[in-house]
């Protein structure tokens, strides 16, 4: 979802407003919710460091990739809780 403002032409996207809709209304193990801290969680698991600026795509088919990979079962909402929970601590711990 992209938001142009006035005739500064000011493009802002709203990622984590657009998939938290989505997660809540149309299909929660669909659709992963994007914000700064799973998207940090999330590339820390993959690459060893958090890092910002996925694109939704990116983000999808790295948590897909980081659901494939555990050894055990566990639910789109499980996962993404998870990495929103453990994002705010890192981040806290500094």
């Amino acid at each position: 979802m992209k938001f142009v403002s006035g005739s500064k032409h000011i493009t802002r996207t709203f990622r984590s407003f657009a998939s938290t809709f989505t997660h809540f209304f149309i299909d929660p193990n669909q659709f992963p919710i994007y914000d700064s801290y799973a998207v940090k969680m999330l590339t820390y698991h993959l690459n060893g460091k958090g890092k910002e600026g996925l694109s939704y795509e990116q983000f999808a088919a790295g948590f897909s990739a980081l659901k494939d990979a555990l050894d055990f079962p566990v639910t789109t909402r499980e996962l993404d809780g998870y990495l929103w929970l453990a994002g705010q601590l890192r981040a806290w711990k500094g």
